[in-house]
């Protein structure tokens, strides 16, 4: 679990727009992704990143994104009201024994 990027398929990259760009430094490093497969970790949980996604496998390691997106007055993304209810939504229950 960790709260940066750890991978470098969730990172949008841009030509039109400085400011992604600058942000990428920030969200993560290709030597974490690199342990991620060298290690064939099978479930990874990060943030960071605001957008909602589904879960996504990558090589042997499933990739779960626990933001519960953005809600603002350029984007929403919330499906109820409550920053709460978005995160009971977003909770994942995995066993580890």
């Amino acid at each position: 679990m960790t709260h940066f990027v750890p991978n470098q398929f969730f990172i949008h990259y841009t030509t039109d727009f400085r400011f992604w760009n600058m942000a990428n430094a920030m969200m993560g490093s290709l030597n974490f992704q690199h342990l991620i497969d060298d290690y064939q970790v099978e479930i990874v949980i990060f943030g960071h990143i605001h957008k909602r996604l589904q879960p996504i496998k990558i090589r042997a390691t499933t990739y779960y994104n626990a933001a519960v997106g953005y809600h603002n007055r350029r984007h929403n993304e919330w499906q109820t009201d409550t920053f709460l209810s978005e995160w009971e939504k977003q909770l994942k229950m995995f066993e580890l024994f």
